[in-house]
This record gives structure tokens, sequence and C-alpha cells, in this order.
């Protein structure tokens, strides 16, 4: 057993006598990375027994930079290029609005809910809140985005997964085209277009190894750029391949 595998099932041993009623999982090659967060959740529920801090998110966010390239939302020199690939291990449907750019809410997120009208009800409460705010934040600009779990496994040339070094799990926000975009990525699999490739038909897009690329596109109609992510599949995601053995 590697000492990274050791951590995980010790992690969830701990959680299994603290919560008393979590059964710790099987461990598979398609379950790997859903499992590591899952342990490191419940380990730092278990060191903070009695704090209710379930709301905490395992990870910070990741987020496209101006320059097209994946950084880190705290430190913006956390940079991995604008190329990264990725277990997708995790994702919440969210109806979000985030603040505008260069405004005073910029980079802060005004609403996030999984519910369409409570995400309506929060936003009316912020503008009850800040009315000279009123002229540029309304309803229509509530979107649906994925928020998403991710896991990099080779990133700047490097390889960001292996027996002695955990997970790295970050959050991040898909806009709303690429949110589409990801759904229909995932249909893509599950309909067995990556078979060439290993990966059969009725797989999930959480079970393979997905290269995210930033690239700029541009609105019909208009001559306004934007930057969008593309979805490519580049296999099964197998702990063997990084060195770990499950």
């Amino acid at each position: 057993m590697t000492k990274a595998k050791e951590a995980v099932q010790a992690t969830e041993e701990t959680a299994v006598q603290t919560a008393g009623t979590t059964a710790p999982a099987v461990m598979s090659n398609a379950n790997y990375i859903a499992l590591a967060i899952q342990a490191k959740q419940e380990g730092f529920l278990a060191a903070n027994e009695g704090l209710d801090l379930d709301y905490v998110r395992m990870g910070q966010y990741l987020k496209i930079s101006k320059k097209g390239n994946f950084v880190e939302a705290r430190d913006e020199l956390v940079s991995y290029g604008d190329t990264i690939d990725v277990v997708v291990a995790k994702a919440e449907k969210r109806y979000t609005l985030w603040g505008l750019e260069e405004s005073p809410e910029d980079g802060v997120l005004i609403v996030s809910d999984p519910v369409e009208a409570d995400a309506i009800a929060a936003l009316e409460s912020w503008l009850s809140q800040n009315p000279e705010r009123a002229a540029d934040y309304s309803i229509k600009d509530i979107q649906l985005r994925l928020t998403t779990f991710i896991v990099p496994v080779h990133a700047n040339g490097q390889v960001m997964l292996g027996p002695d070094q955990a997970p790295t799990i970050y959050l991040m926000s898909f806009a709303q085209g690429d949110t589409f975009g990801f759904g229909n990525y995932a249909m893509g699999i599950f309909d067995g277009k990556s078979k060439s490739i290993g990966v059969p038909a009725n797989t999930g897009a959480n079970k393979v190894v997905t290269r995210m690329v930033t690239e700029e596109r541009t609105r019909a109609g208009s001559k306004d750029s934007y930057l969008g992510l593309k979805f490519e599949c580049l296999g099964m995601f197998n702990p063997a391949d990084y060195g770990i053995t499950v």
C-alpha cells in the first residue's frame, strides 16, 4: 500500500470512528480521485468536530486570467498556462452572479444557489442592501453555472499526482457557455465518442482525464471576444499511470 493510499484510508477510518454512521467506501481505479476528496472533507470535519464546518469547500478557486491562463484566484502568480489535464471529480449546478469586472464587486460571488428561485431572492435581498447598484445588476444577469471540483494530473510539463503527492483540489466555476459545453462533452463520452482511445460507452466524465484548453471566442454579430474552455478526453483515469497502487 502506498503512503498516499494509507493517508486516505486513515482519514476515512477516522471519519468512521467519529461520525459513527459513515461506512468506509471501497476504492477502485474509477473513484480514487472522488474518494480522495471525500476523505479530505471527512477528515477535516472529524478534526473540527463540534464546529459545524460542513459548509467549507475543499480546495480553492482556479480561474482564467485575462491572458488566457489557468491561475489560482488568490494568487495569480500560480499559473498553469493555457492547458491543464485534470480529473473533474464532482460538479454542482448553481445559479450564479459574479461581480462585474472593474466594479466594486469585481471578483465577488454575489449569488450562488442550486435553486433558481433562491438565487433570485438572494439577489433581491442584496440589492435591497445595496440600492445604488440596482442599475448594474438584475435578475436576468443570474446564470446557470457549474461549480466543479477538479484535480490536476498534469500541468506545466509536470505530473501533479503520485504515490507520495496528495491530490491538489481546485474549484472552478464554469461560465454559462462552458457549463453547457461540458455537458455536451460528457454526453459525447457517454455515447462512446472516445471508444477509439479506450473509453467505453456509458462512461462518466468523472472517470476520464480531461484536457482543458482556453480559447478565444467571438460572440455572434459582435466584434467582442471572450475566453472559453475546450474539453478533450485523453483516456480513462488510471491511478497506476501515476505510480499509485489501488
